[in-house]
């Protein structure tokens, strides 16, 4: 009965974390790069057919993989989702995440590690990290260069209170060592 009980919650809350609660419209994001383009029209002006290259790639710049997205949960104080875009092949990718504390005006440092394995160039992906303490005052995400040679876009310091809140959730994100409190964090989501 307790795994029929897990199923239907698993169920629900990929369903609630699938989803905002409202329906965001679609956001048309600037091409980046630049293109040369030829234009087949009507008389009238109306398009038949538009075709462009890429003379200058969006993706040129000395960097490996990006972060294009860093989300907080709206449903758990601690976990944050970074959102992933390679360019290049990698065997193996590590980041550091280091979550920053005050604990009564001592600062404090507790340190995660994510990974990924045989990630193809173009591969979006997202790794998901929880620590081991709160209120959390910013998380800092840095490759780690133990892991391969990478140079990383958009790594650095996150103000956790800027951090774009969501209900978003890759469920293959989540380590193994934080799986127990992922499924927590669902029940409490579809109990509330």
């Amino acid at each position: 009965m307790r795994a029929v009980v897990t199923m239907w919650a698993l169920l629900l809350a990929s369903a609630v974390y699938g989803q905002d609660d409202t329906a965001p419209e679609p956001e048309l994001e600037q091409l980046k790069g630049a293109f040369e383009c030829t234009v087949l029209q009507t008389a009238e002006g109306d398009v038949l057919q538009l075709n462009c290259t890429e003379t200058e790639s969006p993706l040129a710049g000395d960097w490996h993989f990006e972060i294009y997205r860093v989300t907080r949960s709206r449903f758990s104080s601690s976990r944050v989702t970074i959102w992933l875009r390679s360019k290049v092949e990698m065997h193996e990718l590590r980041l550091l995440v280091k979550f920053h504390h005050n604990d009564n005006g001592v600062p404090l440092v507790n340190t995660k590690s994510t990974w990924s394995y045989e990630v193809e160039p173009g591969e979006t992906f997202s790794e998901t990290a929880y620590p081991d303490f709160t209120p959390i005052q910013s998380v800092e995400i840095a490759n780690d260069p133990l892991y391969g040679p990478w140079v990383c876009k958009g790594c650095g310091v996150f103000e956790f209170d800027d951090i774009e809140v969501s209900m978003m959730v890759d469920p293959v994100s989540i380590q193994t060592e934080d799986a127990v409190r992922f499924l927590q964090e669902m029940q409490e989501a579809i109990l509330h």
